[in-house]
């Protein structure tokens, strides 16, 4: 196999499918889900007498699951997004049987695939995890269909790096 893209992500582009891959893992719908509970818990507590300190500290948290982590994340992503040059650049992808090769005008690089445990197929984007919190983003717009298609195929024969979405 040998594919050659190229493309630009943009800011919204990249808050979108960051945010709403966030909110799409298991793990992550526990917290906005006990700050709904805890809105409905405070809620429930304010109509009875002598439990004013429950129902701040209930309303407290669930403000803080629900909106201002929510906020914090995104705010997170931005900054990241703002000070890495490298990822608002145009850039040139090459994937070879070998190696996955990245250029644009701030950085070149090669990795090997087995530096890759997790790929995850969103609709809009793969992305290629090399770290818990490092991935690289491809937008399928990059691609014409063909090339997609034989991009999705070759992820699966890649038995060391685990799949979502695919």
């Amino acid at each position: 196999m040998h594919i050659t893209i190229s493309g630009q992500i943009y800011k919204k582009e990249y808050l979108s499918i960051m945010m709403k891959y966030i909110y799409t893992r298991r793990k992550n719908l526990y917290w906005p889900v006990f700050g709904v509970f805890c809105l409905y818990m405070a809620l429930y507590y304010k109509k009875t007498e002598g439990n004013e300190i429950l129902y701040i500290v209930l309303l407290g948290l669930g403000i803080y699951w629900v909106a201002i982590k929510h906020i914090y994340i995104y705010e997170l992503l931005a900054n990241g997004f703002d000070t890495h040059k490298a990822t608002q650049s145009l850039t040139q992808f090459e994937f070879t049987d070998e190696r996955f090769y990245a250029k644009n005008q701030y950085s070149e690089g090669t990795i090997n695939w087995d530096a890759f445990f997790f790929a995850t197929n969103r609709p809009d984007a793969i992305l290629l995890y090399v770290s818990n919190t490092s991935s690289y983003v491809i937008l399928k717009r990059w691609f014409i269909p063909e090339q997609l298609e034989d991009f999705i195929a070759f992820l699966h024969t890649k038995h060391g790096i685990r799949k979502a979405g695919f």
